[in-house]
């Protein structure tokens, strides 16, 4: 079942990702991430009532948080990332940069991987490094070569997503993630304020 969960995940976040830099190549990145994390967090509170009690402690909200401002951070730099370079490139860069960054804390603490995926990880950290490198012939887009430092910043932030949301409690439940996005909400909100950036969206 662990499995299913996973690969619906890995759906939708590609989905996000591919509607998330279609519409940044529209309009500007902060409203975008903005309007994004609201709706997730709008989705989120009216899905709370349906689920099992939880019993979140500070703690829990803490790391909530802190998932929130990384998360956010992770995304914002994603989003810009696919709207000046190639999704088939930013998009595989920031996933598995995002992945490696848990594992590779995973094992500094003490976990031991499985063979087959330290071999996944070390063939995506070989693709980066020459997806990276790649130059761009006479007559084709230059957008093709863009983008891989910022998914590369993406990815890293997101994998401290990952591990900051790790560090919650199952007790907790969905409650983390609530403040979350609750704080990366409120960050992009004060950012598109700051930055006098239009909240509504072209059609």
């Amino acid at each position: 079942m662990i499995y299913l969960w996973a690969l619906g995940s890995a759906v939708l976040y590609g989905a996000a990702d591919f509607t998330g830099g279609l519409a940044t190549r529209r309009a500007s990145t902060i409203p975008i991430v903005f309007l994004s994390q609201l709706s997730g967090l709008i989705s989120l509170l009216l899905l709370m009532p349906l689920l099992e009690a939880a019993t979140p402690t500070r703690l829990d909200m803490v790391w909530g948080a802190v998932a929130g401002l990384t998360g956010g951070i992770g995304v914002a730099l994603l989003y810009r990332a696919l709207a000046i370079g190639t999704m088939a490139v930013v998009a595989p860069t920031t996933a598995v940069c995002a992945v490696t960054i848990p594992v590779m804390v995973s094992v500094v603490l003490g976990e031991r991987p499985p063979p087959l995926a330290v071999l996944g990880i070390v063939l995506g950290v070989a693709s980066i490094v020459l997806v990276s490198r790649q130059t761009t012939p006479a007559g084709v887009d230059a957008r093709d070569s863009k983008g891989v430092g910022t998914a590369l910043a993406s990815g890293v932030a997101i994998g401290f997503f990952f591990l900051a949301l790790a560090q919650t409690r199952a007790q907790a439940g969905m409650w983390p993630l609530v403040a979350s996005r609750t704080l990366s909400v409120l960050l992009f909100g004060v950012a598109a304020i700051a930055g006098r950036s239009a909240i509504r969206m072209p059609g």
